[in-house]
């Protein structure tokens, strides 16, 4: 396995190609330029159909991946801008990231994970991060996971309970209500 396999599979990378791999200065940074290819670009981030370009112009784009050992992985690539007819114009869907995240899909599956079982202290000393970031991340998953918000509603019953109601003499009323999923 070559060094770009062995980054893109632990990196969740598919439909990209890797251009360059560069350390920082400090040597605790590992910079890792990708390029999305052809068949992937130019797709619009919410509805994730093929649209036509907006400009020529492109802008250079981070995002925070899973460590690499002891050093902090960060992907880069250059992203343009599409034009959707139902969104108007946004940056193109990238296949390793959410729209609007600064982290990967993986990153972010990894921290929410590790904050449903440790402490979010415990989460920022782990990950590197701060710990407002901890509480974006875990709401963008959400988000990410639950497709429709409303649809965990659809279903829910609904019942009378009447406390009062075994009193002699007393008619029930309509007490408190509680749902049920």
């Amino acid at each position: 396995m070559t060094h770009n396999q062995l980054i893109k599979k632990t990196q969740n990378l598919k439909g990209v190609s890797i251009s360059k791999i560069e350390e920082n200065a400090e040597g605790d940074t590992l910079y890792i330029h990708i390029k999305l290819h052809k068949r992937l670009r130019g797709i619009c981030p919410h509805c994730h159909k093929h649209v036509p370009g907006y400009d020529s112009k492109t802008q250079e784009r981070q995002w925070r991946a899973l460590d690499m050992g002891t050093k902090k992985a960060i992907l880069v690539s250059d992203v343009h801008r599409v034009k959707c007819p139902e969104h108007g114009v946004v940056t193109e869907d990238v296949t390793w990231a959410l729209h609007g995240s600064r982290f990967t899909k993986k990153f972010e599956q990894q921290v929410a994970y590790l904050a449903v079982h440790q402490s979010k202290k415990l989460v920022c000393e782990q990950m590197r991060i701060n710990w407002r970031t901890v509480g974006s991340i875990i709401s963008r998953v959400q988000k990410a996971k639950e497709k429709d918000p409303k649809a965990k509603y659809e279903n829910l019953e609904a019942i009378g309970v009447d406390e009062t109601s075994h009193k002699k003499g007393h008619t029930p009323s309509s007490g408190f209500e509680y749902y049920f999923l």
